[in-house]
């Protein structure tokens, strides 16, 4: 028996060379400019920080350093991905960068903890305060210190800076500072099984703990100056139970969820 013979299938006509090269230069410079923001390019700028090279090397670097309060520094580029309309830093990668930098800051100051399989930290609250436009592809740093705590939380402190030469000088030493922006992170350290570790005492099992009477009256005095800045954004932070309240005034301007069923 005779199968029935198939049809040739038509061939796909191929792309002209003169089309198909600046397609795949328009394709690559899409890929370029949008480096930053690909898949997986987020959680990849994570992996020098937790390996195991980049550990032993901060652990070294930690050391020498028993200042609770230092800041740490890293410099960044604003990128095509990073700006918005006004085409300078969009607000979101304000906090994207706080993200490297608060997990790099916890890698320098505490890196015995980090490599711990029990340590963890929760972030309870982020606060942006805007001073004025990064401009497009230009470079600024973050500055990340710790700025005060209490018997639960501890509150980092993130400036965002760009550096000017002082015309009025001739060496590279003496620079203007601008600051940009300052964002506050309120988070909290855990054991394995939830319970929070206090501030104090992580501090104290992780090298910084005060050998003398002086420097607890110091470390104390630096965290009281800190205190003053947050006891107003503890406030504020009530508004989030306020708005859960579900007893509030019927003509309570908050109560807004019937005019946005309308819009």
């Amino acid at each position: 028996m005779a199968f029935p013979s198939i049809p040739p299938i038509p061939s796909i006509p191929s792309i002209p060379k003169s089309i198909s090269k600046p397609i795949k230069y328009f394709i690559f410079g899409i890929f370029i400019l949008n480096i930053k923001s690909l898949p997986l390019v987020y959680n990849l700028r994570y992996l020098p920080m937790i390996s195991k090279l980049q550990i032993k090397k901060y652990t070294n670097y930690k050391k020498k350093n028993k200042d609770l309060f230092k800041a740490f520094e890293r410099s960044h580029f604003v990128f095509v991905d990073d700006l918005d309309t006004n085409f300078h830093l969009n607000n979101g990668s304000y906090n994207k960068h706080m993200d490297w930098a608060r997990a790099e800051f916890v890698m320098l100051q505490f890196p015995e903890a980090s490599v711990k399989p029990n340590f963890s930290l929760a972030i309870s609250g982020v606060s942006m305060y805007f001073k004025k436009e990064i401009p497009r592809f230009s470079t600024f740093k973050i500055q990340t210190k710790i700025l005060t705590w209490n018997g639960k939380w501890i509150f980092l402190i993130h400036r965002f800076i760009t550096e000017s030469k002082n015309n009025s000088d001739n060496t590279n030493d003496n620079k203007n500072i601008n600051v940009h922006a300052v964002g506050i992170t309120k988070l909290v350290f855990k054991e394995k099984n939830g319970k929070t570790v206090i501030p104090e005492q992580f501090f104290d099992e992780n090298g910084f703990k005060c050998e003398t009477e002086e420097s607890k009256i110091k470390r104390e005095e630096i965290r009281k100056k800190g205190w003053k800045f947050i006891e107003g954004l503890l406030e504020f932070e009530k508004l989030i139970d306020y708005c859960e309240d579900k007893d509030r005034d019927e003509d309570d301007y908050l109560e807004n969820e019937k005019v946005i069923s309308k819009l």
